[in-house]
């Protein structure tokens, strides 16, 4: 059954009537369906833009998911980072400054039990450059640790990831 397009856009008249005429030779009838079709999704892509409801408009990025993937690669150390205690675990979106793009901030109060503080500190460093190791990381700001007052370990408060979402393959992360 033909379909009936009330008040088509100008090209896309144009071009199936330059089509009747026979002057489009180089395409196929598909191929001219085709390009009536490429055509009208352009006009819809404009129509939509003109009403404010652009697709490619970027969604902001998922602090939970930021969050996710911090305490993931801590979860996957295991032992190698020894006994820890995640204090207080806070994540939150951040827009992009000066042409960067948008990210995630993942900050933590964390605490490295171990034989001595030595001990602790290996392990703590162990899991920053770990971190580090991932595209999704853009930076990890190291804070001071505080040694235990019996030396069985150390804190660390305010240690911030920054996480770009953006950088995490689709599948399987």
């Amino acid at each position: 059954v033909p379909g009936h397009l009330k008040n088509p856009p100008e090209d896309v008249i144009e071009y199936v009537e330059r089509v009747e005429r026979g002057e489009d030779s180089q395409r196929t009838t598909y191929q001219q369906l085709l390009e009536v079709r490429r055509l009208l999704v352009i006009e819809k892509d404009r129509l939509q833009k003109d009403l404010g409801q652009v697709s490619s408009i970027p969604q902001p990025q998922s602090a939970l998911h930021g969050m996710a993937l911090v305490t993931g690669v801590i979860e996957r150390l295991g032992k190698s980072v020894g006994r820890l205690s995640i204090r207080s675990l806070a994540s939150d979106y951040a827009f992009g400054k000066g042409g960067d793009a948008d990210y995630v901030i993942v900050k933590l109060d964390m605490d490295f039990l171990a034989e001595d503080a030595l001990e602790a500190t290996g392990n703590y460093t162990r899991m920053v450059n770990t971190l580090q190791e991932n595209p999704w990381c853009k930076t990890v700001a190291k804070k001071t640790t505080r040694e235990f007052d019996d030396g069985g370990g150390i804190s660390v408060d305010g240690l911030t990831v920054e996480v770009d979402l953006a950088q995490v393959a689709e599948v399987g992360s």
